[in-house]
Order: structure tokens, then sequence, then C-alpha cells
């Protein structure tokens, strides 16, 4: 078929269609370069930032897309027309984190944390050599965390607790030199915890809890000779404690309650000698309580229940000088309660029913409890375990009540029957 030459009409559809075309090609070149103008690619970024994560419905976005300096749009810090520090906290941020951050080359701090961040975390972000500070927490973000953060060598904290996150911690973290706080808890993540994470030399906190880790508790955490705070709890981590953990002199909280660990609790954790809270409730720890914990003297609280440990109670327990709470229940204790606790001068919380004890309340521990506060006392009709002051005291009539309640336990609790467990 011979091509049919165009008609003038057509000629005409075709030039509008090149000159819109043209027109808003050159407006975009005309926008781009107007940003360019008033602040180089940060402005951009910016901008695709505001765009992305619904800027006119944030809270406070003073100044943001105007001609002002962008040192005075809301939450920029800048130092000669570079962003130094974006501070976006419960700003009300709706959206996906675009690509575009990763150009914010001078970034030192972003935070974003409690707003309603969505999809994942850009792998851009890993090209930010000067971030120090990366706080997301408290967002919807999911999938999986990029292992190009690993890149980040000046990184000091990383915050992205509270989140959707999945799939395995990347052993790329390890890299982080310079990091000093870690905090990845209450997300979906899964797997084993990498051992490169004994290579965070600088580390102090490192909050894994309420995650779905399994796998054993590396020794390789032992090499943290900087660590103070190590929370795992509420997650499927099995095997044994580690004895290395007994190697981490700074270590004030571990916490590694209900999980899967078994065995004995190494006498290691003994050399511990800034630790104030051991928590390891509800695991299935078996053996005897090692009697070198009475070697902890700034110990505060030791929450011990809901495993399977055997045989007494180690009298030395009593020469723990700075012990509020005690809590041994729900294992196979058994022998007589030791007198000795009552040197505990300090305790506020005291729980050692369900278990296999025998004999009588010892008098001394009684009266002592009786002058602390924590036991309230009438006339038993039957099983009658001694008397306080002249008064006779049965395990119907014994009831704790808390004075001192710190974070987590709830005033008013009731251990009744001290012993043997709420009728």
């Amino acid at each position: 078929m011979t091509p049919q030459p165009a008609t003038n009409s057509s000629r005409t559809r075709v030039g509008v269609i090149i000159t819109i075309a043209v027109a808003i090609t050159g407006a975009a070149i005309v926008a781009a370069v107007a940003l360019t103008t008033l602040g180089g690619s940060d402005r951009v970024a910016l901008a695709a930032l505001y765009h992305t994560t619904g800027g006119d419905n944030w809270e406070n976005n003073d100044n943001w897309l105007s001609d002002a300096p962008i040192s005075d749009w809301y939450g920029v810090t800048a130092d000669e027309d570079r962003v130094i520090a974006l501070s976006l906290t419960s700003n009300g941020l709706d959206g996906n984190l675009p690509s575009e951050i990763g150009d914010l080359s001078s970034l030192v701090t972003l935070s974003a944390g409690r707003n309603d961040l969505t999809g994942q975390i850009p792998e851009d972000l890993g090209s930010l050599s000067h971030l120090k500070e990366l706080d997301l927490h408290g967002n919807r973000l999911s999938g999986d965390l990029p292992p190009q953060l690993g890149k980040l060598s000046s990184l000091e904290l990383l915050s992205l607790s509270r989140n959707q996150l999945t799939g395995p911690i990347p052993p790329e973290l390890g890299k982080l030199s310079n990091l000093s706080h870690l905090d990845l808890h209450d997300n979906r993540l899964s797997g084993d915890l990498p051992p490169q994470m004994g290579d965070l030399s600088t580390l102090q906190v490192l909050w894994l809890s309420q995650n779905q880790l399994t796998g054993p508790i590396p020794p390789s955490l032992g090499d943290l000779s900087r660590l103070k705070h190590l929370d795992l709890h509420q997650n499927q981590l099995s095997g044994d404690i580690p004895p290395q953990l007994g190697e981490l002199p700074g270590l004030q909280v571990l916490w590694a309650s209900q999980n899967r660990l078994a065995g004995a609790i190494p006498p290691a954790l003994a050399h511990l000698p800034s630790l104030t809270h051991l928590d390891l409730h509800d695991n299935r720890l078996s053996g005897e309580l090692p009697s070198q914990l009475s070697d902890l003297p700034n110990l505060q609280v030791l929450w011990l229940s809901q495993n399977q440990f055997t045989g007494p109670i180690p009298p030395e327990l009593g020469d723990l000088p700075n012990l509020t709470h005690l809590d041994l229940h729900a294992n196979q204790l058994s022998g007589h309660i030791p007198a000795h606790l009552a040197n505990l001068a300090k305790l506020v919380y005291l729980n050692l029913r369900d278990n296999l004890f025998t004999g009588d309340i010892p008098q001394a521990l009684a009266a002592h409890l009786w002058d602390l506060g924590l036991l309230s006392a009438n006339v038993g009709e039957d099983l009658i375990f001694g008397t306080i002051e002249g008064v006779e005291v049965g395990i119907d009539v014994l009831d704790v009540t808390i004075e001192g309640v710190t974070e987590g336990i709830e005033a008013g609790i009731c251990i009744a029957t001290l012993f043997f467990g709420c009728p």
C-alpha cells in the first residue's frame, strides 16, 4: 500500500503534541535547575522526601519547598547549604523513604522515629559515609535489613526497633566498627544470631528482644568488652548459655528470658562485677543454682522462675547486699528454705512458690519480711508454720505487697501464700 501524505490537520496535532512535550520537559528542567541553584542535590533529595511521605500533611512543614535557606526548613540542620541532620521524629511522615536520601552525602543524623513510614529501608542509605545516628524506630518499615548498612563506617547508633522488619540480621552489621548502640527489638527478625556481632568492639547496648531469632547465643558475644546492656528476651534462642558471657566486665543488664535455653547456669556469670539485673526466667534451664551467684556485689534483680532448676536454694544468696527482687518460682527446687535469706536487707519482692520445699518457713526470714512490710498476717486455722511477734502465721494468710515498684512490675501483685501459690 502506498503511504498517504500527512494532512495539514495531522501535522498540526503532531506539532501541538511536540510543543506540549517540550514545554513540560522545559518546566521540569527549569524546576530542577531552580532547586539546584537554591541548594544543589540536597534540595532535590529533601523535595523527594517531602513528596513521598505526604509533606503537606506533616505536623510541621515550615518553609519546606520554599526559597528560604534549607537551614530554615523545619527539622533540617545545614552547614553551608549541605544537610547534616534531619530531625523529623513524631512529625506525621506517612509513606516510603525515597532512595534520594542516599544523596545527602554530608548527613550525620537521620532521626525519623515514631512516624508512619512504610516499605523497605532504602539500600542507598549505605552510601552515607558520614552518618553517625540512624533512628527509624516506631514506624511500619518492612522487608529485610539491607546489608549495605554495614558500609556505614561512622555509625554510632542504629535504632530500628518497633517496626515490621523480617529476615535475618545481616552479618555485614559486624563491620560497624564505631557502633555503640544497636536496637532492633520488637520486629519479626529470624534466623541465627551472626557470630560477626562479636566484632562490634565499641558496642555498649545490644537490644534484640521480641523477635523470632533462633539458634544458640554466639560465644563471640563474650568479645564485646564494652557491652553494658544485653537484651535477648522473647525469642526462640536455644542451647546452653555460653560461659564467655562471664568475660564482660562492664555488663550491667543480662535479659535472656522467654527463650528455649537449656543446661545449667554457667558459674562464670559470677564474674560480672557490674551486673545489676539477671533475668533468665521462662527457659528450660536445669541443674542446681550456682552458689557463685553470691559473688555479684551489685546484683539487684535475680529472676530465674519457670525453669527446671533442682536442688536447694544456695544459702549464699543471702549474701547479696543489694538484691531487691528474687523470683525463683515454678521450678523443682527442694529442701529447706534457707534462713540466711533474712540477710537480704534491701529485699522488696520475693517469690518462691510452686517448688518442692519442705519444712517450716524459717522464723528469721518470716520476721525479716514482716519488718520490711512484705507480709500481712492473721491467725490461720491450719498449716501453721510459726509465729511472728506472737501472731500465728499460716500459708493461707501470707500475702506479698510491693512497696518499691520497679519497671515491669505492677503494684499490688498478689503472691499470696508466699511459698505455695495463690488460692
